[in-house]
């Protein structure tokens, strides 16, 4: 029987908390509530047992990735060019990505203080209702063919390349596309991409 965790480390909670000896979270209960999305259950404790381990650890990827493109600008003798990390939330509807990318966000820029962090969510890459309508799959909205999967592919790869983006903003009040309306991403050094199908394409892993 095949073993779905074998690359994976399994960590208890006990044991995951002792991996970051900070026991002052730089944010507050008001701030923490007021990122909470409905019905999300966190606290002040989760922070420090769960989140600040895990900001330690995104740090230790972030220097690795930093380190090979130094490494790989000397071996190919030219100057490394300034990537952003790219963080994926992903996970079903109602299990608490929204909370999860806002609290990442500000935890990383309370600590790294000289960092851009920047977020998006999968919503901008959402076919406009009127294109919903042409392929007749209105009905069918959230699901992964109602994404324009093409277009978040060429958002990553423009992001990861240094590029300025340029991404569709989705209005939950009219539940569609707002015309004429961009949210730019601009040389970030974190980006938090949040969305029920941030992984449903093996190619945004390339990205992530």
């Amino acid at each position: 029987m095949t073993n779905e965790f074998i690359n994976f480390d399994l960590i208890s909670r006990e044991n995951w908390k002792e991996f970051h000896q900070q026991t002052q979270p730089p944010l507050t209960a008001e701030e923490l509530e007021s990122i909470k999305s409905l019905n999300d259950n966190i606290s002040i404790q989760d922070v420090i047992e769960v989140y600040l381990p895990l900001i330690s650890l995104i740090q230790i990827y972030k220097n690795s990735q930093e380190n090979l493109s130094f490494s790989k600008g000397i071996f190919l003798k030219k100057e490394a060019s300034k990537r952003p990390f790219i963080i994926g939330i992903s996970g079903s509807v109602a299990v608490g990505k929204s909370t999860t990318s806002r609290l990442l966000q500000l935890l990383l820029a309370r600590t790294f203080k000289d960092s851009k962090v920047e977020m998006v969510t999968t919503d901008g890459f959402i076919y406009p209702n009127e294109v919903l309508i042409e392929k007749n799959i209105l009905d069918r909205k959230g699901f992964p063919e109602s994404y324009n999967m093409e277009l978040l592919l060429n958002f990553l790869d423009t992001v990861k390349n240094g590029m300025t983006a340029h991404i569709p903003v989705y209005s939950h009040e009219v539940y569609d596309i707002i015309p004429d309306q961009k949210q730019t991403i601009e040389a970030p050094d974190f980006l938090i991409v949040e969305g029920i199908n941030v992984f449903q394409n093996q190619k945004t892993n390339v990205f992530i």
